[in-house]
């Protein structure tokens, strides 16, 4: 009994001192750890990865350049584009400003165009305004805002009054009086004279005519036509010389 007893004891002691593993250990021992998945390796290395735009400019040298150089660029077609615009802008509405200054001021006397523009005439080959026939004494309107440059009389026209404003000459011929003076500045429908028929006429009218560097236009179409305020076009006739020019003062 007593030898048992200390074989027993002796196995216990011999147990205790041998060295025992973790059991995390032999748990990694028996069943190892799985390796990282691809997806994982995917997520971890990602951060690492250079940007689109930094591949794109190690792979292209120059493109931030070459952007630089597009913004540039487009910003310059912007600004003309704008400049451009600003100037269309500004010009349509100076036309209207100078539309609107004159549409209601197309009529120099009130009366029926006795005769047009080109028609053959007596006292000259070709007829360089239009007549209309005005009962005597009305009065004489201004068609633009301008300077008097000339307040004559003359043997063909009669009382003449030339008013230039707007580009242009307008010229007021066979008046029975004339109430402006050269130099004197007149407004939009001033009444420059009375109708009358002074000169070479055979009854009161008042003869009209719009020139440009001393050719005659229509003044028709000065007056009335689709671009009121602006001359028509000196006729072929007018530029061969046929023109009735001052007699005299």
């Amino acid at each position: 009994m007593r030898a048992r007893a200390r074989a027993i004891t002796l196995l216990i002691a011999a147990l205790l001192a041998t060295p025992t593993a973790p059991a995390a250990a032999l748990s990694t021992a028996v069943h190892p750890a799985p390796a990282p998945s691809d997806a994982a390796v995917a997520i971890r290395g990602r951060a690492s990865l250079p940007s689109l735009t930094t591949r794109l400019q190690g792979l292209l040298p120059g493109v931030a350049e070459a952007q630089a150089r597009a913004l540039t660029e487009q910003t310059a077609a912007l600004a003309r584009a704008t400049r451009i615009a600003r100037r269309e802008a500004a010009a349509r509405a100076s036309r209207a400003r100078a539309l609107a200054a004159i549409r209601h001021l197309a009529v120099p006397a009130y009366g029926r165009i006795a005769e047009g523009f080109g028609a053959r005439g007596l006292w000259s080959s070709r007829h360089t305004g239009i007549d209309i026939d005005a009962p005597y004494w009305s009065t004489v309107h201004s068609v633009v805002a301008g300077v008097v440059v000339k307040s004559v009389y003359d043997r063909a026209y009669g009382n003449l009054v030339v008013v230039r404003g707007h580009g242009v000459d307008i010229w007021y011929a066979h008046m029975a009086r004339r109430d402006v003076r050269v130099g004197q500045r007149v407004r939009f429908d001033q009444g420059l004279g009375r109708v009358g028929c002074t000169g070479r006429c055979f009854g009161p009218h008042l003869h009209l005519e719009v020139r440009v560097h001393d050719m005659p236009t229509d003044p028709a179409a000065f007056l009335w036509g689709p671009h009121r305020g602006i001359p028509g076009p000196v006729p072929a006739w007018a530029r061969h010389g046929v023109l009735t020019t001052l007699s005299g003062a």
